[in-house]
């Protein structure tokens, strides 16, 4: 443990978060060229890889039929469930710390972090790395802040640019997280951002009420005055995000519970 502890760090993936992304990502422009930010080993670059079961009207699973990875997500209200998977044309994303997912040590380091109990994320997990091994993605080492503009220039041409994060820019000083608002600012893309309120106060003023202190908010690009913006229970890595006509809230997430991630229509908290 003395020597292992110095060389590694606490970096959980968590594969189960494509379900809440799936209906962000189906109605964006396909195709799509994703851009994770602190992305580790890149398992949430693969929501076109796995499968979905939705439990709203009896919807169907829908995704390859031999995919190592079930997602199951529980809804009510009116959620603009995916009938098909978003077209995935390039995947690429930025860490401090890349993990190649191909790497025995890597996927034990990753299998350690599970809780004991959580026998369902440890599968999940483990498929999610076959996922990956099996098409790897373009995860590159460096500063969000320095990789991300570089990134987003190279998507392909013809694609939509969607650049997301996971609870990730609460790591950075309150400097470097405007300095990543100010770049996103200057770049042609999708931002799908999930963190706490404290991380972008400035976006508190836009939501149509004031955010209790144990909720997030969330905001998808464009970067006017007219953005729009949702907050969800801040627990359990919380994701909300407008579709055509309604909003969706992450209730659960089986990342920290074992639980199947939840999502419930709001269309009452969208802003003009």
């Amino acid at each position: 443990m003395s020597s292992l502890i110095p060389s590694r760090l606490t970096q959980t993936n968590e594969s189960a978060r494509c379900a809440i992304l799936q209906p962000v990502l189906a109605a964006l422009p396909q195709p799509l060229a994703l851009i994770e930010v602190g992305a580790s080993a890149g398992l949430c670059l693969y929501p076109d890889r796995y499968r979905y079961r939705y439990r709203c009207d009896q919807s169907k699973a829908f995704g390859p039929a031999d995919s190592p990875v079930v997602l199951p997500c529980r809804t009510t209200g009116p959620v603009p469930i995916p009938r098909q998977l978003p077209d995935v044309v390039w995947r690429t994303g930025g860490d401090l710390n890349p993990l190649d997912p191909s790497d025995p040590e890597v996927a034990s380091w990753l299998e350690s972090l599970v809780w004991p109990e959580q026998t369902e994320r440890l599968q999940r997990l483990r498929g999610a790395l076959d996922v990956a091994r099996a098409e790897p993605a373009h995860v590159v080492r460096g500063d969000l802040n320095e990789a991300v503009s570089t990134l987003v220039t190279q998507a392909p041409k013809g694609a939509t640019p969607v650049v997301f994060h996971s609870a990730v820019l609460a790591n950075l000083s309150p400097a470097a997280r405007a300095q990543f608002a100010r770049t996103m600012q200057h770049l042609p893309y999708r931002w799908i951002s999930n963190e706490a309120p404290s991380v972008f106060p400035a976006l508190l003023d836009l939501l149509p009420e004031p955010a209790p202190t144990d909720r997030a908010h969330f905001r998808d690009g464009p970067r006017r005055a007219s953005d729009r913006i949702h907050r969800t229970p801040r627990r359990a890595s919380p994701l909300a995000r407008r579709c055509p006509s309604a909003c969706f809230r992450r209730m659960r997430c089986s990342a920290s519970r074992a639980r199947p991630n939840q999502l419930v229509g709001c269309p009452k908290l969208v802003v003009a």
